[in-house]
């Protein structure tokens, strides 16, 4: 399942808009989700999201997750089960 894909399952996208504006709302409410949702997304989605996080915090574009790089295997998935912030 593709991580677009997975995160709709669960969070509702707004149609009509462009994809980077779409990306970035589908980010933030990730962060805010419920623990629930957050622990049920695969860790391969929970990547995706906090390296989005560090793109919207310096102001870059958010990596679309259909051109993602898998993340390299030498991380441990503990460190990405947890939730990041957004200010």
């Amino acid at each position: 399942m593709s991580i677009l894909s997975e995160i709709h399952k669960t969070i509702p996208l707004p149609d009509g808009e462009d994809r980077q504006s779409v990306l970035e709302k589908l980010v933030r409410k990730a962060v805010i989700a419920p623990d629930a949702v957050w622990n049920g997304l695969s860790i391969e989605t929970q990547k995706w999201i906090n390296a989005s996080v560090d793109q919207i915090k310096v102001g870059n574009e958010i990596t679309d997750p259909e051109d993602a790089e898998p993340t390299p295997q030498h991380h441990s998935n503990a460190e990405y089960s947890i939730r990041p912030t957004i200010r």
